[in-house]
């Protein structure tokens, strides 16, 4: 994607889901600008939801719980939750501000508190119009504060947290990047993730070390992953494998 950091808007289109995100600039801030890691992952997981789907109708996500970490501008977070999963967006609070604009102006009645999130999933369906003018069914949203390196919102992944949630998929694009920070981000993963969460963390091929490094210690925390190939993944300015995603899951326990 051609730098397009410098505009305030940027329109999103995956199949009949339009996303407008904006981006803020002069926060300085890394989390305010939109990624290309962010713009691949959420075209794959568009991809492979939809022909997953077996239902003209139902959303192909509806009923799931999604968890996105290092949300940023929420481009992710909000396609899943158009495509019917209920997803709960973090960063950290310097960066939410416009993670809760991006929200709230493409997910209608998004949750204010995690009580809510849970009671709206029950109690009542949250539609959208899409562009080709059908009306969907789409998932909640709930914006928290997630900070890897703190105790923040433990509820999110403490089971013996009332309002605890067990999450089908975890999602991550391009948290991967300092390698000061890949303890606080495995940490995470190994707190929000179940026996049957399925994980993709996106990146861009930067620095090789800081993504061995990552992989090695995914394993050593107890993880199995594998590279989605490039043929699968939206180029990059024309150029393939310039985003490389990664499917994790726990490893299972031989009885």
């Amino acid at each position: 994607m051609a730098s397009t950091k410098h505009l305030e808007y940027i329109d999103f289109s995956f199949g009949n889901i339009s996303i407008r995100i904006k981006q803020n600039q002069s926060s300085l801030l890394t989390g305010t600008t939109i990624w290309d890691a962010s713009h691949v992952l959420g075209d794959y997981l568009n991809n492979i939801f939809r022909k997953k789907s077996t239902s003209i109708s139902k959303p192909p996500l509806q009923g799931k719980y999604c968890l996105e970490l290092g949300s940023g501008c929420g481009l992710t977070g909000i396609l899943v939750t158009l495509l019917g999963a209920n997803t709960i967006l973090t960063d950290r609070k310097d960066t939410l501000f416009i993670l809760e604009d991006n929200v709230g102006s493409n997910v209608p009645n998004f949750s204010k508190s995690q009580e809510a999130f849970k009671v709206n999933d029950n109690e009542n369906m949250n539609t959208k119009e899409l562009d080709n003018g059908m009306t969907a069914v789409i998932g909640q949203a709930l914006v928290k504060e997630l900070d890897w390196e703190q105790p923040v919102s433990k509820d999110i992944y403490d089971p013996s947290t009332p309002n605890h949630i067990e999450f089908d998929y975890v999602l991550a694009a391009d948290c991967v990047f300092n390698i000061e920070m890949l303890n606080p981000f495995i940490n995470t993963l190994v707190n929000v993730c179940g026996p049957h969460t399925q994980a993709f963390v996106a990146m861009e091929r930067r620095d090789a070390d800081v993504i061995n490094a990552f992989l090695s210690r995914v394993e050593e925390r107890g993880f199995t992953w594998n590279r989605i190939p490039k043929s699968k993944l939206l180029k990059v300015d024309g150029v393939a494998g310039v985003v490389e995603v990664y499917k994790l899951r726990v490893k299972k326990i031989k009885k």
